[in-house]
């Protein structure tokens, strides 16, 4: 874990019923323990690899759990990255977030790392103590991404 940021990886299978309880109940857990101990976190979740749309009671079972946990949210959470390397999928999510706004901002992003580098950087930005771990994740990802940011055209 690279903990203050928090990653939820969706799988290219339909998850179960139970894994998807786990999982949300496992993310509250966390935030209960930030709101605890007076910390902050970044939310990253990556629909890189969905393949098909989450059943309704799914779907369901998630707005509810959003519902229920989003004072919590607010308290301890600055924000969240959305991954969604398909402009399908990101325009998909997009919509819902118009009808649905989340508590926190959330940003949208074709692929983990630039995912990874906002959320270090809203969480540097909000003077969020950087674990060592996270600042060498933060320095890898800005050297393996440097050649792409040398060859983009400047405006």
């Amino acid at each position: 874990m690279d903990w203050p940021v928090v990653l939820m990886e969706f799988p290219d299978r339909r998850m179960s019923d139970t894994d998807l309880h786990a999982g949300l109940s496992y993310v509250e857990q966390l935030w209960r323990e930030c709101q605890r101990m007076g910390l902050k976190s970044y939310q990253v979740v990556d629909l890189t690899y969905i393949r098909e749309i989450a059943p309704a009671s799914q779907r369901r079972y998630a707005a509810e759990w959003i519902k229920s946990t989003e004072a919590l949210m607010r308290l301890v959470s600055l924000g969240g990255a959305c991954v969604t390397p398909s402009s399908i999928l990101r325009g998909i999510v997009t919509a819902i977030m118009w009808i649905y706004k989340p508590p926190n901002p959330t940003e949208f992003f074709a692929t983990r790392p630039q995912a990874y580098l906002h959320a270090i950087d809203q969480l540097d930005r909000a003077r969020v103590p950087l674990p060592p771990r996270v600042v060498e994740l933060r320095a890898r990802l800005l050297a393996q991404s440097a050649p792409e940011r040398r060859s983009s055209p400047r405006v």
